[in-house]
């Protein structure tokens, strides 16, 4: 996968960290693996999580749509939480 080169910092251990969860961890996607892991990398970084548009050009992806059905997945299996008409508002429950 071809990370946006701005994002680099926030996402330098996602080849690591994609070998340690393996195929099929926790029932996600490969796109659900690498927004969680880049989410989980954003926040560590910055001190604050990634809005949709900054996750999308993370993982290499142009819809934000796609993101928020990615965000939706995510929280319904418990790895997120969103406060809704916030900004900025995901919160990591699992570690990736």
């Amino acid at each position: 996968m071809n990370f946006n080169p701005d994002w680099a910092e926030a996402c330098e251990a996602l080849d690591a960290s994609r070998a340690l969860l393996g195929p099929g961890k926790g029932g996600l996607t490969k796109r659900q693996r690498d927004a969680l892991l880049f989410i989980e990398r954003f926040i560590e970084a910055r001190g604050y999580s990634p809005n949709f548009r900054e996750i999308a050009r993370g993982i290499g992806l142009k819809s934000n749509a796609s993101i928020y059905r990615i965000a939706s997945a995510l929280e319904e299996r418990g790895f997120i939480a969103r406060r809704y008409a916030r900004r900025r508002s995901i919160t990591l429950l699992k570690p990736a």
